[in-house]
């Protein structure tokens, strides 16, 4: 092979490294912003958040929490089959946003939050007091879906059901459920088991559901 050619491929190899190293960089650079840009700057949203059950009701505009310093983690949801799904999320902690009302949601047993469309569910006092709480707007690198806007729930490590979507009010409550002898419990989790249940969807989250009339018809109310 004469000296030329072994110039020519080496000036070709020299060329190739230097593009994989372009990129990588290029990558790194894309990353680092993500990161750090300011999300108010492309993110925008009418309305407000209802915080409820506190001293008084507060209503922040999400337009003031996208503002926020945010906070960017892993966060693993498991689904009702066992599948785990790990994503990095990106938005608000609710500590910061209790902070600058004056408030902790450590001073509180149970949070229930509630989507837009009347989905709610109530996340227990072993969440609460060990958990971090994201009022996330964005998930692997890229602004929620308008459906799931303005806002989702975050919590790393929980079932599927907790990430409430759409979100638009937060209600703090310290009720407790107090024992009645005249009154007959029925353990909700043992009684789904015993029912025939099928997968439901919502907002891209797999679930398992069973029939409210199915369930009735079980577990009659007494009078």
């Amino acid at each position: 092979m004469s000296g030329k050619r072994l110039i020519t491929l080496g000036v070709v190899a020299l060329l190739l490294i230097m593009g994989f190293v372009g990129c990588s960089i290029g990558k790194v650079a894309e990353s680092n912003i993500a990161e750090t840009e300011n999300i108010s700057d492309k993110l925008s949203y009418e309305g407000e958040l209802a915080i409820k059950g506190l001293s008084k009701e507060y209503r922040i505009p999400f337009d003031t929490i996208y503002q926020m310093e945010s906070v960017s983690k892993e966060m693993k949801r498991v689904s009702s089959s066992g599948e785990e799904t790990v994503e990095k999320i990106r938005g608000v902690l609710l500590d910061d946003v209790l902070k600058d009302i004056g408030e902790s949601k450590s001073n509180y047993s149970n949070i229930r939050f509630t989507a837009g469309d009347g989905y709610a569910v109530t996340v227990p006092c072993e969440i609460v007091g060990q958990k971090d709480i994201v009022l996330a707007y964005a998930a692997s690198g890229e602004i929620l879906d308008d459906s799931k806007l303005p806002l989702m729930i975050a919590i790393d490590d929980v079932r599927s059901m907790y990430y409430v979507s759409n979100l638009i009010e937060i209600e703090f409550s310290n009720e407790e459920t107090k024992e009645d002898s005249s009154q007959k419990v029925i353990i909700l989790e043992t009684a789904i088991g015993d029912l025939d249940s099928e997968e439901f969807m919502y907002y891209e989250s797999n679930d398992l559901a069973v029939k409210i009339k199915e369930l009735f018809e079980a577990y009659p109310v007494e009078n």
